[in-house]
């Protein structure tokens, strides 16, 4: 058989059909939205919780409760994606309208007398979240805008690793 003047094929790809990377695993939890089942199941969890806290008198216990389980369940990594954005932001209005409800002319006349103290523990609160947040970016594994973007519910926290210097 003569050879033939085809050209060889190489194995190297170009830029542009190099394949790219894949997705890091907090890429994925913060795209990525869970069944709708799951969801109902976590809301009827936070309601059981607030029934139980509000037989034991717990102040604002349907708030307090769910905070609680939301947390736990998080924290435990059976929640790892995000919330629907409308439910999101129908969540944040009723907590909003829950928190209003509460603030009543006589919630405030009884609050009167240790306003300055509220205000001072309210400022070494902020204080000590900017704090940890700059040591977080300073000298954890989280990019600089990542602390304060969690402060903004419209913001999806990043958790890419910062850039040494």
């Amino acid at each position: 058989m003569a050879p033939t003047s085809a050209p060889q094929r190489t194995h190297e790809r170009s830029p542009s059909t190099a394949p790219k990377p894949a997705p890091q695993v907090s890429e994925l939890r913060v795209s990525r939205t869970a069944p709708v089942g799951r969801w109902v199941l976590i809301i009827a969890g936070g309601y059981a919780a607030g029934l139980t806290a509000s037989a034991f008198g717990v102040p604002a216990p349907y708030l307090l409760a769910s905070l609680l389980v939301g947390a736990a369940l998080a924290l435990c990594g059976v929640v790892r994606d995000r919330l629907p954005a409308p439910a999101g932001r129908a969540s944040q209005a009723l907590v909003g309208a829950l928190m209003g409800s509460y603030l009543t002319p006589a919630a405030l006349v009884s609050a009167a007398p240790v306003a300055l103290p509220m205000t001072v523990v309210t400022a070494a609160t902020i204080a000590l979240s900017v704090g940890v947040a700059w040591l977080l970016a300073r000298r954890g594994r989280i990019s600089r805008p990542a602390p304060s973007s969690a402060w903004c519910p419209a913001v999806p926290p990043r958790s890419s690793p910062a850039p040494t210097s």
